[in-house]
């Protein structure tokens, strides 16, 4: 048996490690080519939009779709550390105190999550660790404060589907003129019933947001 040291020369050594990025490279592209596939064929499928309140028990699914939609749909307007940053600071920090208030809801496709966002009723604009868009303790006065649009993503896969452009309210039936003049469309009465016993007749209402 030969006892010589095994040679590979530093142009088959070159060789070996382009070809095995180019096949990295082409299995990331093969995974891109299938997702945009499956993209353009939502494309052309209407989308049956659930939304509701979103409750404690969606925080996991709430901060994948914040994760997803930061990394992916942000990687055009911001650096990998910039991104990882915010994720850490601010993204989706705030939204378990949203859902204790109550102003803070998710968009259902197909049974998941495809969407969040809410409003807010404390003074702060956005949440931070040090303080400087305001005290995210004091509320807000309805008298002469706006109230904060906050923390609104929506899954890549869903993404420019109108998800982020439909709104969604219910009106008293002496709103509804109201709302009405702002282009917000009936979907259907309904009744809720108050804590005496008596019920109030109102009416579900959604509009869509046209893009610019």
């Amino acid at each position: 048996m030969s006892t010589e040291p095994f040679y590979i020369s530093p142009l088959h050594a070159l060789r070996q490690v382009i070809l095995t990025r180019v096949v990295q490279l082409l299995h990331i592209l093969d995974k891109r080519l299938r997702r945009a596939n499956m993209r353009e064929a939502d494309q052309h499928q209407p989308l049956e939009v659930r939304i509701r309140s979103a409750t404690p028990d969606d925080l996991s699914a709430i901060h994948h779709v914040v994760e997803q939609s930061f990394r992916e749909l942000g990687a055009a307007d911001y650096s990998r550390l910039q991104i990882e940053s915010a994720l850490n600071a601010i993204a989706g920090t705030d939204i378990p105190d949203l859902i204790a208030d109550g102003t803070y809801y998710v968009a259902e496709v197909q049974g998941a999550i495809a969407g969040c966002g809410g409003w807010s009723k404390r003074h702060a604009l956005y949440h931070d660790h040090i303080g400087t868009a305001g005290d995210d303790r004091q509320m807000l006065d309805p008298a002469h404060d706006a109230a904060k649009i906050r923390q609104f993503f929506v899954h890549p896969r869903w993404a420019r589907r109108g998800i982020a452009r439909r709104l969604e309210l219910v009106a008293t039936l002496t709103g509804e003129p109201l709302y009405s003049a702002y282009r917000f469309k009936r979907v259907e009465p309904m009744e809720l019933a108050l804590p005496d016993g008596v019920t109030l007749p109102v009416v579900k209402m959604v509009k869509q947001i046209a893009m610019l």
